[in-house]
């Protein structure tokens, strides 16, 4: 491990997770694969998370700074980094022995791919322990043809502790948007998949966490993100509808909308959840879920 002249950064965001960012960062120490240097960017975390991270200064770059979320965190990882090649992990989630072998081999052997990621497992949930972050149906697809934006854009595949991107990657996409608070991962594979050619490896290469403090976990807010993903998307690259489909568009924004609409309704927010049915309704003229919540909606 070179922290001076490494072939890979590993850029690892955190907040008040002092009790999980010492697991974390040991399984990105303990990689089979040596060459690289890890930052830590503590995004003004209130707990002990400096303390506990004391023993490890003399193999980690650690940075604080005041609280500006995930996607400023990392962006403060990227510029410090000297790494030609980059990978994130989140605090709260760990990475297998051999992700990053694995990832820098396939980046050596593929010189014409920009950005490799790969599948995961979950753990911390009883009901998802040990199952596969992308189920092998849509996963084996895209480990044969490739990540493309119209393999994603129905479902999200990319993960952000799977990521490893060519520098030039980061540089020329500007890295990740500080105004999304969640779906950042998303925006960045948006406007990635723009310019880049990304490849997928079907193996587990990181376990995902799952637990209740997780930043995702607020339906309302990730669907709400999900959307403005997608409107910024075809805001800022017009030609990703002709890329996507007029129709798989109008579809998933329909689905969006629907799916907020439930959020609201379960919540009793009862004009947001009209307004955001009507606005799936819009998108999709017949969709008979979404007519009858919505009609339920009104009597209730």
């Amino acid at each position: 491990m070179d922290k001076h002249n490494p072939r890979a950064s590993i850029i690892i965001p955190t907040y008040n997770r002092a009790h999980m960012i010492v697991e974390c960062l040991d399984s990105v120490l303990n990689q089979t694969y040596r060459d690289f240097e890890v930052i830590v960017v503590d995004d003004g975390s209130t707990d002990n998370t400096e303390d506990v991270l004391k023993p490890y200064l003399d193999r980690i770059t650690y940075i604080k700074q005041e609280n500006q979320g995930n996607a400023a965190a990392r962006n403060t990882g990227i510029h410090m980094a000297k790494g030609g090649i980059i990978a994130f992990n989140d605090s709260d989630d760990l990475w297998l022995p051999d992700k990053l072998e694995k990832q820098a081999r396939y980046m050596d052997e593929h010189p014409d791919v920009d950005m490799v990621c790969g599948n995961g497992v979950f753990f911390g949930d009883s009901g998802l322990e040990g199952k596969k972050v992308i189920p092998d149906k849509r996963a084996i697809p895209l480990e044969r043809n490739g990540v493309s934006l119209q393999a994603i854009f129905m479902k999200s595949s990319i993960r952000t502790p799977s990521i490893v991107a060519r520098m030039h990657v980061i540089e020329a996409t500007g890295g990740f948007d500080p105004n999304f608070k969640v779906c950042v991962d998303l925006d960045f594979a948006f406007r990635v998949l723009m310019k880049f050619k990304v490849a997928f490896i079907n193996q587990p290469l990181f376990r995902l966490r799952r637990h209740t403090g997780h930043i995702g976990g607020d339906s309302e807010r990730r669907t709400l993100f999900n959307i403005k993903a997608i409107e910024k998307l075809l805001s800022k690259h017009p030609e990703a509808n002709d890329l996507i489909g007029k129709g798989n568009i109008k579809k998933r924004l329909a689905y969006r909308y629907y799916r907020l609409g439930c959020i609201y309704s379960k919540k009793g927010k009862k004009a947001e959840s009209h307004n955001a049915f009507r606005k799936a309704m819009s998108y999709r003229y017949f969709y008979p879920s979404c007519l009858i919540k919505y009609a339920v909606s009104l009597f209730r």
